[in-house]
């Protein structure tokens, strides 16, 4: 009897979750939509944005992303730690290097510091070796980075400590040249030459922002709540992908801020931290855990669903 009372108690409480959701936003719920899909759409990004989380079952049937080997052997890349620089955090590409931040955690820990602290690797990308590491950064969480090829410059915020900084470094010496406090308080970063535009993903929740290349708001978009961890971001000409973990995903939008849809990624069961790509071949980067640093892998999935 008791169990069944607990299990009935935790239904009402899923039931009263739901109901303040649909109150807080009645026009986003429509009771046709949380049907399933006829069999022929099964496994496609077949029902609304806000519901697709919410239906039992339904991220199992996401298109899958897969995961693959990066190096001449079919290999991930793996990225050992730099002494306590150990947690693998953000990334991207220049086309050329892959950069990717090591994260120290274990200064706030040991009372040494009160703002942990990160080191960028230079990876060279056609032979996936390190070719260059930074000095100790003022970084904080260093949680994502991009770059932005008309200023030269790599541009990584900072998340955690002070998530209004935005820090500019250069990418020969891989020294900060300047850091700027916005408005904003984020966690991703991503820039679009084409565009000439940067995209920000907003702590606090699933929001995200596209800015002009001075950093002046352009739009604001409210996000889909897929409950994962959120992590790094990247975008093409078409879309913007946002990495997230606990359920290792994609999660995409195009540039007017229509969720697109998800894909589920498949063969790592690590923490992904990161996606960027370069020439067409997209990738991400994971934490390995238990403080090892972190790995890269080429994933494959099929941008023209989104379009559909």
């Amino acid at each position: 009897m008791k169990q069944i009372l607990l299990q009935t108690k935790s239904q009402l409480h899923t039931s009263v979750r739901w109901i303040r959701r649909y109150l807080r936003a009645p026009s986003r719920f429509v009771p046709g939509d949380v049907t399933a899909p006829p069999p022929e759409k099964a496994g496609a990004l077949w029902c609304r944005p806000d519901l697709l989380f919410n239906i039992p079952g339904a991220f199992s049937r996401a298109p899958e992303a897969r995961l693959s080997g990066v190096t001449a052997e079919a290999k991930r890349f793996e990225l050992p730690p730099e002494g306590d620089y150990d947690v693998l955090q953000g990334g991207c590409t220049d086309g050329r290097f892959a950069y990717l931040i090591l994260e120290n955690q274990k200064l706030v820990r040991s009372g040494r510091s009160q703002q942990p602290e990160c080191v960028i690797c230079k990876v060279d990308m056609d032979i996936w070796q390190v070719t260059a590491r930074s000095a100790s950064l003022p970084l904080h969480h260093g949680n994502d980075i991009t770059y932005n090829p008309r200023t030269g410059k790599l541009v990584a915020v900072h998340c955690y400590g002070r998530p209004n900084d935005v820090s500019f470094i250069d990418p020969e010496t891989l020294e900060i040249t300047d850091t700027r406090e916005y408005f904003h308080s984020v966690y991703g970063i991503a820039y679009n030459p084409a565009r000439d535009q940067y995209v920000m993903a907003i702590r606090g929740g699933y929001d995200f922002a596209v800015f002009d290349s001075r950093f002046e708001l352009l739009r604001y978009v409210k996000g889909v709540d897929t409950r994962f961890v959120k992590q790094g971001i990247d975008c093409d000409d078409d879309y913007i992908y946002f990495a997230t973990s606990e359920e290792n995903a994609i999660v995409c939008y195009d540039w007017t801020g229509q969720y697109r849809g998800v894909f589920a990624v498949k063969g790592c069961d690590r923490e992904a931290e990161n996606i960027f790509h370069r020439d067409g071949r997209w990738y991400m980067a994971y934490y390995l855990g238990g403080h090892q640093g972190g790995c890269v892998y080429r994933v494959e999935f099929d941008r023209g669903i989104l379009a559909g």
